[in-house]
């Protein structure tokens, strides 16, 4: 960008950081509470886009965590029900 930016370019500049607020504020207000923690002091809409969508595809490791975190939450149910059961 040049040193001094014309009217255009400073309304072009406004207009695209208004849209990223907003998109911010929408995408702030509409995801689950347990990801505010996450997001909390992002200040881009990509940049919550980017946490989101890692958490929510992710990697391959990432997914491997979160079925083997499932996996163990199953157990320990399974579990608790045999310990009723048998009771």
């Amino acid at each position: 960008m040049t040193a001094n930016p014309t009217e255009v370019q400073r309304t072009t500049l406004r207009d695209a950081k208004e849209k990223d607020c907003k998109t911010l504020f929408f995408i702030q207000q509409n995801v689950e509470t347990n990801h505010d923690e996450k997001i909390s002091k992002v200040t881009r809409s990509k940049e919550i886009w980017d946490i989101l969508d890692m958490y929510y595809d992710g990697n391959e490791k990432v997914n491997r965590m979160k079925l083997q975190s499932l996996r163990r939450k199953y157990e320990l149910m399974s579990r608790e029900e045999d310990r009723r059961v048998n009771d």
